[in-house]
């Protein structure tokens, strides 16, 4: 008959040496008299002192972090709190951003559009001279403010 592991519920053989099985072979026991729990702090197991009481005077459970059981946390309402305030955030408008955060590109892109709106042949230039593909220069073209349209809401639908 082969002798089986040491500890609490294992079924697994022991190894050459006779106490542990493979999986346990690097574990130690309780320090506690013939108590077959794994250890995990101080040599012993969470039953024999691997885990120290609840700071709650009288209470015989567990701590957990800060110190209290999970009873006397949630009496004494220590529950883990965010750090930081969540971050708030307004709904915002499509177009509706103020005029002094609207980047620098799409400054550029309106200094474009300006220019080629006013161009010296009073037609929109090279842009609205493309292929006759519905684009987007067609399709502005049927808004009734083409560029306010573009820069502050969305297209128009027709």
């Amino acid at each position: 008959m082969t002798a089986m592991c040491i500890f609490y519920r294992c079924q697994n053989p022991a190894d050459g040496s006779g106490r542990k099985c493979i999986v346990h072979l690097n574990r130690t026991p309780c320090k506690a008299f013939q108590c077959p729990n794994q250890a995990y702090a101080r040599g012993r197991c969470v039953r024999h002192g691997a885990r120290k009481l609840c700071r709650e005077q009288g209470c015989p459970h567990h701590r957990r972090a800060g110190g209290y059981c999970a009873r006397h946390t949630a009496a004494m309402g220590l529950q883990k709190k965010p750090d930081r305030p969540l971050l708030q955030l307004e709904p915002l408008a499509f177009g509706s951003v103020p005029p002094s955060v609207v980047d620098t590109d799409w400054l550029e892109v309106l200094d474009l559009f300006q220019e080629d709106r006013s161009g010296a042949n009073g037609s929109m230039n090279a842009l609205s001279e493309a292929p006759h593909v519905m684009g987007d220069w067609e399709f502005l073209a049927m808004c009734e403010d083409p560029l306010l349209d573009l820069l502050t809401s969305p297209p128009c639908v027709s």
